[in-house]
């Protein structure tokens, strides 16, 4: 049921390609289920493109819908569920 509720309120405020709303999903449900994000790694397996296309994504979405933080050698990425 969270889910459907920030899933609503998120893509009524979010623009962009399909790639984008796929990244901004997978942000979503890893926020959610996880709670600690996800890497690159897996946003670029989840998407299937290239590190360079999803960083370029990441870099065009909002500052205040995606939160960083370093998990270990790695950067991981959250939804702000704030925002949704």
């Amino acid at each position: 049921m969270q889910l459907t509720k920030y899933r609503h309120k998120l893509y009524a405020l979010i623009e962009g390609d399909a790639l984008t709303r796929e990244i901004y999903e997978a942000l979503l449900q890893s926020s959610v289920f996880f709670g600690g994000g996800i890497s690159m790694e897996g946003l670029m397996r989840v998407t299937g493109k290239s590190r360079n296309t999803v960083k370029s994504r990441l870099d065009n979405m909002p500052a205040r819908h995606v939160l960083e933080s370093s998990g270990g050698s790695k950067k991981i990425y959250r939804l702000n569920l704030s925002i949704a």
